[in-house]
């Protein structure tokens, strides 16, 4: 198929982790993207950036593995959340197995979220459905990028490989189910 992502298309090196980030134009995937690139690691990390999929196949051959997916989404824009799903369906399913992650803005936004934008389950669902861990970060706390930061490296560590004995699916029997469905009344304080 003609611009599907796939997993281990090329022989991973053992020194280097990368991550494409994806998304809509204006989620702030260039910021997220430049906090990652300032942890100090002893492996080289790469970032990637698309708004869509599938990708273009010409240059396929100088394009690197790619370790680790993060998709991206505003709560607040419904578009956001119709190109995402429209992403998925390009994406080699192996990447849903504790190899990618669904990093949504803007959760706080109580009079935005109010209107109905998208709502929780909808995020739930489509996160059950492709197995996505779900981190939930407004990119201006600087709190919070740290928090998404740490938790996407280390996920993305452990996609590469670099972290001996842990796999994705041990890393993903630890975590919890999108933990920030239940509260999400604490947010509009």
């Amino acid at each position: 198929m003609a611009g599907y992502l796939k997993l281990f298309s090329k022989c991973p090196s053992g020194v280097s982790a990368t991550a494409m980030i994806l998304g809509s134009e204006g989620l702030g995937k260039h910021r997220l993207a430049s906090r990652l690139l300032e942890k100090k690691t002893d492996y080289v990390i790469e970032i990637r950036i698309a708004t869509r999929l599938p990708l273009p196949e010409e240059d396929t051959h100088n394009r690197p593995n790619i370790d680790f997916l993060i998709f991206m989404m505003d709560m607040t824009n419904k578009q956001s959340f119709t190109e995402l799903k429209n992403m998925l369906s390009h994406v080699d399913a192996r990447y849903f197995l504790d190899r990618s992650c669904l990093l949504i803005t803007q959760v706080r936004d109580s009079e935005k979220l109010s209107s109905g934008a998208v709502g929780f389950d909808a995020v739930e669902d489509l996160s059950r459905r492709f197995n996505l861990q779900v981190i939930c970060c407004q990119l201006e706390d600087d709190n919070d990028c740290e928090m998404a930061r740490q938790r996407i490296l280390t996920l993305l560590e452990v996609s590469a490989g670099l972290r001996t004995n842990m796999t994705p699916a041990i890393l993903n029997s630890t975590r919890r189910m999108f933990p920030y469905h239940r509260r999400a009344d604490d947010m509009q304080d």
